[in-house]
């Protein structure tokens, strides 16, 4: 057996032997990603090409159909997990949005106190905007993001008149003092 030096100076042996290796590694990687339809082209040449004195074996195409099946249930959980995610991602971003619009309404006709780039403001919440799925308050004519708000003003009962009937006053609060002593009934 001769052997001949490549310009590199290393035996061709050598060459072959890590050419060998970086090819048995890509295969490995393509196998690992392999889907059905190659799995089951694989399965069909093995078949096709098999010693007709020799036939596989009952147990190992069983067991190699066992592994395809598993294979596609991988592959649809997979699949269904990916939906699944989707759809709880969507949920999630949708259900932020809802509540802060739900928020930027409760604040109509409410005062509040707003950062105005290095200030603080005060106004009354007069309508909300939408814009991209961000809801923006319109104080004073100015877009306030929710962010921006540093505090709110709480609601004020309305004032009963006097004088005013029994079907007037049924629409407002009672404003006693359940604490006075004087007021209890």
């Amino acid at each position: 057996m001769s052997i001949e030096a490549t310009g590199s100076g290393v035996p061709p042996w050598l060459i072959n032997s890590n050419s060998s290796t970086a090819h048995t590694e890509k295969i490995r990687t393509e196998q690992a990603i392999m889907g059905k339809d190659a799995f089951l082209r694989i399965l069909l040449t093995q078949l096709r090409y098999q010693n007709p004195l020799e036939p596989v074996k009952d147990t190992d195409f069983i067991a190699q159909m066992a592994q395809f099946s598993s294979l596609e249930q991988m592959q649809n959980m997979n699949k269904n997990l990916e939906v699944a995610l989707q759809t709880l991602s969507l949920w999630q971003e949708n259900s932020f949005l809802n509540s802060q619009i739900s928020c930027a309404l409760a604040l109509i006709g409410r005062e509040i106190e707003y950062r105005s780039g290095e200030e603080y403001r005060t106004g009354t919440v007069e309508a909300i905007r939408v814009n991209g799925g961000i809801p923006r308050l319109l104080v004073n004519g100015e877009e306030v993001y929710l962010e921006m708000v540093a505090s709110v003003a709480s609601i004020k009962q309305p004032e009963i008149e006097e004088g005013a009937t029994e079907d007037e006053q049924s629409d407002s609060l009672p404003t006693t003092d359940p604490t006075d002593p004087t007021e209890a009934a």
